[in-house]
């Protein structure tokens, strides 16, 4: 039941991410609105086909008061500092571990710091903005702010995913103490590799092979098998409980709109 508390928080900072995303390229929604089109948005990645997460979003342009252009660079920006985000977090994480050391490691870690540097940096998101949207045959917009904010709510959102890993791992009695940064990373880890492997919807049992084995070092192929799958049923009942929670909170704030909009609407004599 704790773990649902950062379990919230990671999708609740993985929306502003794509709110600030959103306000980087100018277009400005209230965080109620987006928290709710991108976990809708998100659900749908269980449908077969990579493609429904982009459409659901892209549908909701009008709505958003931007262009579907716009919509689609703030998607693949945001993919860009999730998986810079994720794997410098895990590599940092798993550091130190010779079981995850590999030859060239360090280099690739380096690479991976500079890039992150270098895309939070004003002009390069404006580049790459800009060059997006010529390949694209359509105008870029003309203010284009700095993409830090979004790298920083993206990396804290991973510190919580990692968090709510944790605690339903260790609600199995299988986690120790020395192992807890350890354990993080490969809980990273396993989600980037799900999530860039494009076989399965949301990472769908790729995920949970990559979980358990890289949990092989510390603990048991049984132990690793109830981790990965209590993983991700709990992951589910979060997301469904955070779509409600989108859902409600999003029909309440239209509804107050829709009553403050009748109360200043003037009325004949």
């Amino acid at each position: 039941m704790v773990s649902l508390l950062p379990g919230v928080a990671y999708f609740w900072l993985r929306a502003a991410t794509w709110n600030r995303l959103l306000v980087l390229l100018g277009v400005r929604v209230d965080q109620v609105t987006a928290w709710n089109i991108w976990m809708k948005a998100e659900v749908v990645r269980y449908i077969p086909g990579y493609v429904w997460s982009v459409l659901g979003r892209m549908a909701q342009a009008g709505r958003l008061g931007a262009s579907r252009t716009t919509i689609f660079t703030s998607m693949v920006l945001e993919a860009m500092l999730l998986v810079l985000s994720c794997l410098g977090l895990s590599a940092v994480l798993l550091t130190g571990y010779p079981q995850y050391q590999w030859p060239g490691r360090t280099i690739a870690l380096l690479v991976v710091a500079v890039a992150s540097l270098v895309v939070i940096l004003k002009p390069v998101a404006k580049t790459l903005v800009q060059l997006l949207h010529r390949v694209l045959r359509r105008p870029a917009p003309s203010a284009i702010g700095s993409s830090a904010p979004a790298f920083a709510s993206m990396t804290v959102s991973w510190l919580m995913f990692a968090t709510f890993q944790l605690l339903v791992a260790q609600a199995l009695g299988v986690v120790s103490a020395g192992s807890l940064v350890a354990l993080a990373g490969v809980f990273l880890l396993s989600w980037l590799l799900g999530y860039l492997s494009f076989l399965a919807p949301s990472g769908l049992g790729v995920r949970e092979a990559f979980l358990i084995a890289l949990l092989g070092p510390f603990m048991g192929a049984p132990q690793a098998v109830a981790v990965a799958a209590v993983s991700r049923v709990s992951m589910m009942v979060v997301e469904v409980l955070v779509l409600g929670g989108a859902h409600l909170v999003a029909a309440r704030s239209e509804r107050n709109h829709g009553r403050l909009e009748s109360s200043l609407t003037p009325r004949k004599i």
